[in-house]
């Protein structure tokens, strides 16, 4: 798979609707052997050889700190109050 078809692939993910122009998805293409032996030990017994043979593995996460980087994304209102926990 080409590093042009997982660029594409990641503008589609990023373009959904957001609020605030927020997106908490973060995602890592897993491609070289040595990279999915590394994953290999998180995986579940039943995808481990899948995995090992599939061109590339996607991670997709979810960064629970999404909204420090409101102020930069949106900055035309306070959106990071929006999600960020208040402490008083």
């Amino acid at each position: 798979m080409s590093d042009d078809l997982l660029r594409r692939l990641y503008d589609l993910a990023r373009m959904g609707p957001t609020s605030g122009n927020c997106l908490p998805m973060r995602l890592v293409f897993v491609r070289s052997p040595e990279a999915k032996e590394r994953l290999r030990p998180c995986l579940s017994s039943g995808n481990v050889r899948q995995t090992m043979a599939a061109p590339v593995t996607a991670i997709v996460a979810h960064d629970l700190e999404f909204y420090e980087k409101l102020p930069r994304l949106y900055p035309a209102a306070d959106a990071r109050s929006w999600f960020a926990a208040t402490t008083s």
